[in-house]
């Protein structure tokens, strides 16, 4: 046999498994199908849950370890049994953390399927930094920007032209199209291959585990692991061999990452201060989830923020805006910030966008623990 030939027939293996495997792929949006556009009630292992059934936010937090940001999380929420939490990379001295709270029923029906997956985050996946879409299909439409974030049309921001100009795109800069349940499901399909294992570790099932364990089919799962070892048996082979023609340029960009970890092991120093000010902070009890409370509103109002000082209980927030006037007007309007006001003259930028610096003080007991009332 030739080597076309073992190549045609691997491909033909290859494509059987990943068929079986979108068989296994239920994507829940305003009705059930799979991926594999088969008519199978057999047990999903993963759920796409369309973007109309959660909801969508995201926060920045100090570049902690995931372990030690986890930590903060439950320590903030406490927890929740309908809410993934999807932790970024680290970039600089802050990590993103994107909350997805699930619709409660749509979780208590899929409660033995080991991973549930937002739509919005699969789509995401592999595009560009660059690159917004305009979603649509079955009568529900939604908007994929740059950074990841998903923003459903209408409400406040009813046409695309604004839904740019809030999230800092340039309006006259058009969106792909997606259109139809079936260019939809195609681009789930590539998306969910291009999900790195830890998004998939916080996309597991989020409630409790001994409920979902006397549920799970671990027949079909257990046929479907020896699958996928399989195929990832032979799709391993097929890169081994790829990859020894990419050795020179592997090279290169090791000689790029020693000299990123020089520039690192400088930045160690700071670092550590900044962890011994968050523990700090942490055991004086200060408040800290109306700090990232007020950040998030400055954030809603278009800003990008470039820094954050916390002082006693004085906090000050540093960025930019389309109108900082906005910014101030809703720090003011929370019962739970006293003394908002500019620190610092309000400069417009060449982009057209306000420099600002704001203060607020946190209101209320400063004994009182973080999350208790909040």
């Amino acid at each position: 046999m030739n080597a076309s030939g073992r190549h045609t027939i691997l491909d033909s293996i290859r494509g059987r498994v990943f068929e079986q495997l979108l068989a296994r792929v239920v994507w829940v949006a305003r009705e059930h199908r799979n991926l594999a556009d088969q008519a199978s009630e057999r047990f999903p292992l993963v759920v796409v849950l369309g973007r109309e059934h959660y909801s969508e936010r995201r926060e920045s937090y100090p570049a902690l370890s995931r372990r030690d940001l986890r930590k903060v999380l439950d320590q903030e929420e406490g927890g929740s049994n309908t809410t993934l939490r999807l932790i970024g990379p680290a970039e600089g001295d802050r990590r993103d953390v994107t909350y997805y709270r699930l619709d409660d029923s749509l979780v208590a029906e899929f409660s033995g399927t080991p991973f549930i997956v937002p739509e919005g985050l699969a789509l995401a996946a592999p595009l560009d930094g660059d690159v917004w879409v305009d979603v649509e299909r079955q009568g529900y439409r939604y908007f994929l920007l740059p950074d990841g974030v998903s923003q459903p049309a209408g409400g406040m921001l009813p046409t695309r032209e604004l839904v740019a100009m809030a999230r800092g795109i340039d309006p006259d800069r058009e969106p792909e199209l997606w259109r139809g349940s079936d260019k939809i499901g195609r681009q789930l399909a590539q998306g969910l291959t291009r999900l790195d294992p830890l998004q998939w570790w916080d996309c597991r099932n989020p409630l409790p585990r001994p409920s979902r364990l006397r549920s799970i089919a671990w027949r079909p799962l257990a046929t479907m692991a020896g699958g996928g070892l399989i195929g990832y048996l032979m799709l391993s082979s097929l890169y081994l061999q790829a990859s020894l023609a990419q050795r020179e340029s592997t090279l290169q960009s090791r000689v790029e990452a020693v000299s990123e970890s020089l520039q690192a092991d400088e930045e160690a120093q700071a670092y550590q201060e900044r962890v011994a000010a968050l523990a700090d902070l942490w055991s004086d009890r200060v408040a800290t989830r109306r700090v990232w409370r007020g950040v998030g509103i400055a954030l809603n109002q278009g800003a990008t923020i470039s820094r954050v000082d916390l002082e006693g209980r004085r906090v000050s927030v540093r960025g930019s805006a389309p109108d900082a006037a906005e910014i101030l007007a809703a720090l003011s309007g929370m019962s739970e910030f006293a003394d908002v006001a500019f620190e610092a003259p309000v400069r417009r930028e060449r982009t057209g966008r306000q420099a600002f610096a704001v203060a607020f003080t946190l209101s209320g007991d400063p004994s009182q623990k973080d999350g208790s009332g909040d």
